[in-house]
């Protein structure tokens, strides 16, 4: 796993809101290879694992009740996990760099071929100008680990009111 551009827990998450606008929060998840993390867990807590990390430690008891996620990037098997996608309250598709395009297909993949119905995340190096590309493949909420404008960031997330190609929301 690249873990390279994946944001500490205290990143500002961009989501998109109920009513189409975007938010600004905070990222709650605990990341499993977060060296501060003791392997304390809350009721609440939204534990992220790596694809390797769910591979290996899906079955152990200490996370059967607890919220899941998933970090994947550009070239990790998406078969590997079809039979979980239902146990993950966010999937989080890594951008190493803006040039690698990978997330796109992923989160399209996701979206339309298995039917991947919870929260989508792009994290990493984003550009503002891909925000409403990434918002039509299936992202709902954003965590940039490059600097950004975030009053740009909010209204970029309007997009264009004409598409020519379609999305997975159409």
């Amino acid at each position: 796993m690249h873990n390279s551009s994946l944001p500490t827990k205290s990143s500002p998450v961009l989501e998109i809101s109920a009513s189409g606008i975007g938010e600004w929060t905070s990222d709650d998840a605990i990341r499993v290879n977060d060296p501060d993390w003791d392997g304390t867990v809350g009721d609440e807590s939204l534990i992220v694992f790596g694809l390797q990390q769910w591979l290996d430690e899906k079955n152990t008891r200490r996370f059967t009740e607890k919220r899941c996620g998933l970090v994947l990037n550009g070239d990790d098997d998406l078969e590997s996990i079809v039979q979980d996608l239902n146990l993950f309250s966010l999937i989080v598709i890594e951008f190493p760099h803006f040039t690698d395009g990978r997330g796109f297909s992923v989160a399209t993949q996701l979206r339309e071929r298995y039917q991947y119905g919870g929260p989508l995340r792009a994290s990493g190096y984003l550009l503002v100008d891909q925000l409403s590309s990434l918002q039509r493949c299936g992202f709902d909420s954003f965590v940039f680990s490059n600097q950004v404008d975030a009053i740009e960031a909010v209204a970029r997330l309007k997009g264009f009111s004409v598409a020519y190609q379609p999305s997975t929301s159409n």
